[in-house]
């Protein structure tokens, strides 16, 4: 979820909220196949981030724009197993600061509903949504 307030033409002030889940599974037999075992790893992460976007090319029916933003991050790490022998070993640091730095554009199709792409480092590699201009 995105959302920017534009301060000028070609500066806005925006907030960025993200949130991602997974979950991987393994089975395996570690006596030769008789009794089959599954470790499973569950992760959550949720991220805060305000951001200031530069805007360049903007017309009305499309614009491209820089994001830099920083904030905070919350991920959370599970492990369970089935093998009452497993040893649980999961303890990763993922530190609580979270930065970004993308590049995107919106197009619209109407004067207030359109679609937007941006590519970035920081959070989800590649993200795109409806954009409405309010």
């Amino acid at each position: 979820l995105r959302g920017e307030f534009m301060v000028t033409d070609k500066f806005g002030i925006g907030l960025e909220v993200t949130y991602a889940s997974g979950k991987r599974e393994y089975t395996y037999s570690n006596d030769g196949g008789t009794t089959m075992h599954t470790d499973t790893w569950k992760h959550n992460k949720m991220r805060v981030l305000p951001t200031f976007n530069m805007h360049f090319l903007d017309s009305d029916m499309a614009d491209l724009y820089i994001s830099l933003g920083a904030g905070v991050k919350n991920v959370n790490y599970t492990w369970e197993s089935t093998d009452v022998d497993a040893f649980d070993g999961l303890e990763i640091p993922t530190g609580k600061i979270s930065g970004k730095l993308a590049i995107g554009t919106r197009i619209f199709f109407s004067d207030n509903i359109g679609v937007n792409l941006a590519f970035g480092l920081g959070g989800p590699l590649v993200n795109g949504g409806l954009s409405i201009r309010l």
